[in-house]
C-alpha cells in the first residue's frame, strides 16, 4: 500500500520518509486520490515506523492517507468529521496505545466518543484488539477500524506498540525480555532498533509479532463488505 502522509511537514511524515529512504521501502506517493482510506496514529512514534513497514509489506497501489492529530488518546476521534470532508466515503483505521487501561473500557470510550461528535453506529464486529464499527456522520457512512496495540502474552504494566517491537527482536535477534515497562525496553535497544527494523523488511511472521495491525490494515487492502467481517474476524 501506498502512504500520503495529510501533513507533510508533521513529525510522522518526516519519519515516514526517513525510513522509507532508509530501507528502500519506497511507499510514499504524491498522489492523493482517490484515498482508499485514513489512518490516523493517536500515538506518534515508533507507531508511524510501524505503519511504514506494515504497508510495505502488505503491498499493492492503494493510496492511504496517514495523520497524526494534535489531541491526544481518545482526542483522535474528534478528527473524524474533518477527515470525512477529505474521504467522503470509506474507511479510517485508528492505532491507539492500550497503555495501562482495560479494552473493554478502551471500546466503550470510543463508542462514546463517536456518540459525542454525531456519529451513529449501526453495527460492530469484535476481536480482542480489533473491533470495526459500521458508522454514519450526518450523510456519510463509513467503516472505522480500531486497533488496539499491544500484546496480552506479556506482563508489562502497560502495553503499546513497543509490545510488538520487542517481541521482534526477541524472535529476530534472540533479545531477552525483561522489563515490566516497553517503551523503556525498547528505548534500551535504541542501539538495535534499525536492526530491527531491517529485519523486520523481509521477516517471514509478521501476522505473528503484529496480528491485530496486519488483520485491520488489510481490511483497506482486500475490503471485505462488512457482512463478511463476521466470518473473517
Amino acid at each position: 500500500m501506498k502512504l500520503y502522509p495529510l501533513s507533510p511537514t508533521s513529525k510522522p511524515a518526516v519519519n515516514i520518509g526517513k525510513i522509507s529512504r532508509k530501507f528502500r521501502l519506497k511507499i510514499l506517493t504524491p498522489e492523493h486520490t482517490p484515498l482508499a482510506g485514513i489512518i490516523v496514529l493517536a500515538d506518534g512514534t515508533p507507531d508511524d515506523y510501524v505503519v511504514a513497514l506494515l504497508s510495505y509489506r502488505l503491498n499493492g497501489e492503494k493510496v492511504l492517507g496517514v495523520v497524526k492529530p494534535e489531541e491526544k488518546r481518545l482526542g483522535v476521534f474528534n478528527i473524524i468529521p474533518t477527515i470525512l470532508n477529505v474521504l467522503r466515503e470509506g474507511k479510517i483505521v485508528v492505532l491507539i496505545d492500550q497503555e495501562n487501561e482495560d479494552l473493554n473500557t478502551i471500546f466503550s470510550k470510543v463508542s462514546r466518543r463517536l456518540s459525542g461528535i454525531g456519529t451513529i453506529i449501526r453495527d460492530i464486529v469484535k476481536e480482542e484488539r480489533l473491533w470495526v464499527y459500521k458508522c454514519e456522520h450526518s450523510i456519510k457512512k463509513f467503516q472505522l477500524i480500531v486497533i488496539v496495540n499491544g500484546l496480552s502474552e506479556y506482563t508489562f504494566k502497560k502495553h503499546s506498540i513497543e509490545d510488538h517491537l520487542l517481541k521482534a527482536a526477541e524472535k529476530l535477534l534472540k533479545v531477552k525480555i525483561d522489563e515490566e515497562d516497553p517503551k523503556e525496553g525498547w528505548s534500551k535497544l535504541r542501539d538495535r532498533q534499525d536492526e530491527v527494523f531491517r529485519q523486520l523488511k523481509d521477516a517471514k511472521n509478521l501476522d505473528d509479532i503484529f496480528p491485530q495491525q496486519i488483520k485491520g490494515l488489510k481490511l483497506l487492502h482486500n475490503n471485505p463488505s462488512f457482512s463478511q467481517l463476521y466470518y473473517s474476524l
